[in-house]
């Protein structure tokens, strides 16, 4: 198998990150080759942050692990200023090029069976003034992964998330709602219920609410959390390996 799947978010912040990190170390233990990879990091002085947080989370299961470095395949570009990967880009005068990605994406999947490629804020980010994310993952023609807010105001940002995969026939693998802010649970199911009834998209987990999204993850059941939202990736894993073959 050698799959690449995209990992979107409704906007920034909405838990990208700590899912990508809890699904790397499912796959993992699961016994699947799986790598991770981020196109375009802002904000971050040398290396990733994201990159580098999400390896640490399964670094015990990776023989020889060392950081990701910036400016590798994990990371092809990593930008200084907190903003906009066009924007960064044009602060530190250096282009993001759609063809570096593309052959930074295909040599890492070659070394994979699933390799998990996160994005940057949400599907209509700019890369370039000619190039918005959402068009770039249409190119390589690889299915997605939406990670959505469980609270309030999520049904339409996830909504319109939905149409402008839909409208480039782009392949949505599922839903996976995230607990940003502590939210009752009869909202956080109805939110889902709704939204599965208007996009006929399933709902692959629901991620409980962590006071932090980056490790140490602090929760209010903490002993046991991650280890079984670590148990809940093994439905997600089942409707991946669904996905079988999708060589960009």
């Amino acid at each position: 198998m050698k799959l690449p799947i995209f990992i979107t978010g409704t906007d920034t912040g909405c838990g990208k990150t700590f899912f990508s990190s809890i699904l790397l170390r499912a796959l993992l233990n699961s016994g699947i080759n799986a790598h991770y990879q981020k196109w375009v990091s802002t904000g971050d002085a040398k290396a990733s942050e994201d990159a580098v947080s999400v390896y640490n989370f399964s670094k015990d299961l990776i023989p020889s692990y060392s950081p990701p470095p910036p400016d590798s395949l994990i990371t092809p570009y990593v930008f200084k200023r907190p903003v906009s990967p066009h924007f960064a880009s044009k602060i530190e005068k250096r282009e993001i090029d759609p063809s570096v990605i593309q052959q930074s994406t295909l040599k890492l999947l070659s070394q994979s069976e699933v390799l998990l490629i996160e994005g940057v804020g949400g599907l209509l980010v700019p890369l370039t003034d000619d190039l918005l994310l959402i068009d770039l993952v249409k190119q390589l023609n690889m299915p997605v992964i939406i990670v959505a807010r469980a609270g309030v105001g999520t049904i339409n940002h996830t909504l319109l998330s939905i149409e402008a995969l839909k409208s480039r026939s782009i392949s949505i693998i599922g839903i996976v709602y995230n607990e940003v802010e502590l939210t009752a649970d009869d909202i956080i199911d109805e939110n889902m219920r709704i939204i599965t009834r208007f996009s006929n998209i399933p709902s692959l987990t629901k991620i409980p609410y962590f006071e932090s999204l980056r490790p140490p993850y602090q929760h209010k059941h903490p002993d046991s959390a991650i280890d079984k939202l670590i148990q809940q990736m093994k439905h997600t894993i089942q409707i991946i390996s669904q996905y079988g073959d999708k060589v960009t």
